[in-house]
């Protein structure tokens, strides 16, 4: 496996350091429609941490009117932090009714979850508990399982 890449896009291109840097096998990356998004974590798994030892040629593709990732606050900075193999970055304008279509197919139903908690399990280490939320589409439920540990605080 000597000819191996990496392609990510939005939350693909946030965490892609993190990969790029430490798995030898992966010789260049291109990256779309991503950048710095200011998540609280641990600095472990913190992609800011691994960006500047991401050593492979990179593209990154951006677009001007992301909103998710703009150009000078989060695709920029991203960028400019990457390690010093060779890099480049293009940049697309695009329209706004080009964008608007984009924009809409991620949009969701924002309507309250109505989460309700149907079992609740102990167990020596953690806790699972059984959870009930509304579906987005007809008056259908969707059951989640949430496993929380004991012996650590949030956030976890």
């Amino acid at each position: 496996m000597d000819r191996l890449g990496y392609f990510g896009i939005s939350w693909g291109v946030t965490t892609a350091p993190m990969m790029i840097a430490v798995e030898p096998r992966i010789k260049t990356a291109v990256l779309v429609v991503g950048g710095m998004f200011p998540t609280p974590t641990q600095p472990e798994v913190d992609p800011l941490n691994f960006l500047t030892r991401v050593t492979v040629p990179t593209r990154m593709v951006n677009f001007s009117a992301d909103y998710n990732f703009p150009l000078e606050t989060s695709a920029k900075p991203f960028y400019k932090l990457l390690g010093g193999a060779p890099k480049d970055m293009v940049e697309h304008p695009v329209s706004d009714e080009i964008f608007e279509v984009y924009r809409r197919l991620y949009a969701y139903d924002a309507s309250p979850l109505n989460a309700e908690l149907i079992k609740r399990e102990d167990a020596e280490h953690w806790m699972r508990d059984e959870i009930e939320i509304d579906a987005s589409y007809g008056n259908e439920r969707l059951t989640a399982f949430l496993y929380l540990p004991h012996d650590v605080e949030p956030p976890y």
